[in-house]
């Protein structure tokens, strides 16, 4: 177990975090097998823009809603959107938060009023059985300037829109993309954007391991196998995020070695990962900023402040890495576009930062230390392990901060300790191993089945005793 020794720097990182003492050493999970041989790569040409068989979406009143399912499974977008109907989901109907998912924040349908069609759904954030506010619309109108209605016969729900419709686009064409992150408990539509002639995916089912992105970038739809889990920047259970364009300011200079080793397949999709890995790093910087003004409104000790104000700046650092990762494997500077936060709210009752740090930080970063921490060992060119290690550590910081705020959110609210202890259980789940996808650990992406067995083992190795002993 060569490689575990990461498992019990981060273990000691929390618990001294937690103010905990970690003489006891618990069995770490079996060495994840991130030596494996790559399975086979499918091949990822062009796809036709041309949306063949199209059947009509309607909604809940049997009319087209503007929208069509086309025979691969991809929707698209031909005329303004006429919906009818609220979100689709299971209700809650909860009696009490503490029945399911202490992340919940409603009960019943009744609690959701900050906009029309509003219902308390649950299972919004993966597998975790959680509980959210989430509100429909019947036209375009009613969502916010950069979004547009999306419906079918079972409800409706705004999305973020590069286009509203194929006039805008030079293939004539205006869909939608998916994401699947099983491993970020995030899944559903996002943005509207044209179809290109590059595109390379319709639908996540299309992409190697059937899950991730199938999103549009500067040059098409393309597939995404998950970038590393940290704090994203969401709205109403959506990431947001900003466009990646050409620009030379937010690129940091990177030189890496091997890349003649790869085939064109091979940095076709490390180019599409690190171009969805970039754009999260952005938004976290803009995540940490909220968390900031989070803890001040909630009269936060100074050294919380002060650490959450520089984790933003970590992420920045982080951001500039990934781009210029990104531009390099590309062949062009690039840099984030505008970051629309006109859909973010700001949040200050104790119980929302408490689900948001449990999710967020508590789960998310520690995963995604962990798997900083597995790229800087496998790393093939030594600034690329440098670069990793670098990561690793700030996020092992990010993650203690994390611990740290719940600990003190719990010794200033005690009465949020079962909510606490059920979104601990809820999210800190096992997830099962997944087959199939791209695995190129020496450039910096881990395959989806390596992926989930390296959470498997830092769930149960870090996150589960650290919850115990906050949980006493």
């Amino acid at each position: 177990m060569e490689r575990a020794w990461w498992l019990w720097h981060m273990r000691l990182a929390v618990f001294a975090a937690l103010g905990s003492g970690c003489d006891e050493r618990t069995p770490v999970a079996d060495e994840v097998e991130a030596d494996a041989e790559p399975p086979d790569v499918p091949d990822m040409a062009p796809i036709s823009v041309l949306c063949e068989s199209p059947a009509v979406l309607r909604n809940a009143m049997g009319g087209p809603t503007g929208y069509v399912r086309c025979e691969n499974g991809g929707i698209d977008r031909v005329g303004p959107a006429a919906c009818d109907g609220p979100p689709p989901g299971d209700a809650c109907g909860l009696s009490d938060l503490s029945e399911r998912g202490g992340g919940s924040n409603c009960l019943h349908d009744a609690d959701c009023t900050e906009g029309d069609w509003g219902r308390c759904l649950e299972n919004l954030g993966g597998e975790s059985n959680l509980c959210d506010c989430v509100y429909g619309c019947s036209v375009d109108t009613d969502c916010s300037e950069t979004q547009v209605c999306l419906c079918d016969e079972h409800g409706s729900k705004c999305i973020e829109a590069r286009c509203r419709a194929g006039s805008e686009c030079d293939s004539e064409i205006c869909g939608i993309g998916e994401y699947d992150l099983p491993g970020c408990s995030i899944a559903g539509y996002t943005r509207a954007a044209c179809r290109t002639p590059n595109d390379t995916c319709r639908t996540v089912a299309l992409c190697p391991g059937g899950h991730g992105f199938c999103e549009a970038n500067f040059s098409g739809y393309h597939c995404g196998d998950g970038p590393t889990c940290g704090r994203p920047l969401r709205a109403h259970n959506t990431p947001i995020l900003a466009p990646t364009m050409t620009r030379h300011d937010w690129a940091e200079p990177v030189a890496l070695a091997g890349l003649h080793l790869l085939d064109a397949t091979d940095r076709a999709v490390l180019t599409r990962h690190w171009l969805s890995l970039a754009p999260l790093e952005h938004a976290s910087v803009a995540s940490f900023a909220r968390f900031t003004l989070q803890l001040m409104a909630l009269g936060a000790p100074a050294d919380l402040v002060a650490a959450a104000q520089q984790a933003g700046l970590d992420e920045v650092r982080h951001a500039r890495l990934c781009y210029g990762v990104a531009g390099l494997l590309s062949g062009a500077p690039l840099g984030p576009a505008a970051l629309d936060l006109r859909a973010v709210t700001l949040d200050f009752d104790p119980e929302t930062v408490l689900r948001e740090v449990i999710r967020e930080a508590c789960i998310g970063e520690t995963l995604g230390a962990a798997e900083a921490f597995e790229l800087a060992d496998l790393a093939l060119d030594p600034t690329l392990a440098q670069l990793w290690r670098g990561i690793a550590e700030d996020e092992l910081r990010h993650a203690a901060l994390g611990w740290a705020t719940l600990r003190w959110l719990l010794s200033t609210h005690p009465h949020l300790a079962p909510m606490a202890a059920s979104a601990l259980s809820d999210l800190a789940s096992v997830p099962e191993v997944a087959t199939g996808g791209t695995h190129l650990p020496r450039f910096g992406l881990l395959g989806p089945a390596a992926r989930q067995r390296l959470h498997a083992q830092t769930l149960a190795a870090v996150v589960a005793p650290a919850a115990a002993a906050i949980l006493g």
